[in-house]
């Protein structure tokens, strides 16, 4: 089955270098779909929504599975025609790090706790990961630091 990517962020671009070499025989192409396509495949939105309301009538009118990456969207909330798989964070450890943040972060409520997230600076949005973690940890949502600057993620934080 074809997998068509959508987005043009780190994990678009990662996701259509990699995945060609995992997947035999499928071909891995990014967004728009190209004309001439079997009708079913599978769609990965992993872009930052300007494209979500053209790839949802895409995955409408082929029927083909979508794969949301992207977090906080309401994509599955309706009923829908197409299989639609909703993965908000795909990196597991942090997955389970969540979880275990939602089933005892009420344990830290008489600590300090400051939350900085570091994105690409493309980002314009808070991420969804933050917002649920500070809401797990009952930290107000405009107490999030949200860093962007190369430098300060640099020296400050430690990210290449």
């Amino acid at each position: 089955m074809d997998v068509i990517i959508v987005g043009s962020g780190k994990l678009a671009l990662e996701l259509l270098e990699k995945l060609p070499v995992m997947t035999s025989g499928n071909r891995v192409m990014p967004w728009p779909a190209p004309a001439g396509l079997a009708p079913r495949h599978i769609v990965v939105h992993a872009g930052s929504g300007r494209e979500r309301d053209a790839v949802l009538a895409y995955c409408q009118q082929t029927g083909s599975t979508l794969v949301e990456l992207s977090t906080g969207t309401s994509v599955g909330t309706g009923p829908s025609t197409f299989p639609i798989v909703e993965c908000p964070n795909t990196n597991i450890l942090m997955l389970k790090f969540m979880a275990m943040v939602a089933r005892s972060g009420h344990l830290f409520k008489h600590y300090p706790i400051q939350l900085t997230e570091s994105h690409q600076a493309d980002k314009s949005s808070t991420p969804g990961t933050a917002v649920q973690l500070a809401n797990s940890l009952g930290v107000p949502l405009d107490a999030i630091c949200s860093i962007r600057d190369v430098v300060t993620q640099q020296e400050q934080l430690q990210i290449p």
